[in-house]
């Protein structure tokens, strides 16, 4: 094994320095355009798929105008579409989820427009009773579904915010 001053490796001080001459394109004064800004989230475009993919859905009988839900009946198409939009939830699908949506057949997608016009994503995961396992802990609520005719008795609910991405706590 050669060492540095022995034939063919030069020494730390035998070596010339030399200016390397970069690329024009590392050498832009304007080191914003190689990292853009983070765009705003797209509500009108994220709503515009959901409504192709999923079925409008009425869950509660109190039909709220800041709601709009979707009947979410393939968990792997919601997975598909939230990653398109940037959206990744931390065990998003974990246990609880799943077994909510083997024993009930649907999920729930849904946007939360407030008096601002501020915009949140909601999920809703369907449940027998307020007492079920919360599939999101402290993020998690829960809503009673009144006119449970042929639905679960209520669902839990997490709340998102797209722009900050974080889930709402309780």
């Amino acid at each position: 094994e050669e060492q540095p001053g022995q034939p063919g490796i030069p020494g730390p001080d035998e070596l010339e320095s030399e200016l390397l001459e970069l690329p024009d394109y590392l050498m832009d004064l304007q080191p914003e355009k190689s990292f853009p800004e983070k765009k705003a989230f797209d509500i009108d475009k994220y709503r515009e798929v959901m409504e192709r993919q999923f079925e409008n859905f009425k869950p509660f009988d109190n039909n709220r105008e800041d709601y709009e839900w979707w009947k979410v009946e393939n968990p792997v198409a919601l997975h598909e579409q939230l990653l398109g939009f940037g959206v990744k939830i931390r065990n998003f699908f974990n246990a609880s989820v799943m077994m909510s949506f083997f024993k009930y057949g649907i999920l729930l997608s849904g946007i939360y427009q407030d008096p601002d016009g501020n915009s949140l994503l909601v999920f809703g995961f369907p449940s027998a009773f307020q007492s079920e396992h919360k599939p999101f802990d402290d993020c998690s609520v829960w809503v009673r579904n009144r006119s449970n005719q042929g639905n679960p008795e209520g669902y839990w609910l997490i709340y998102y915010d797209p722009n900050t991405k974080e889930l709402l706590l309780w």
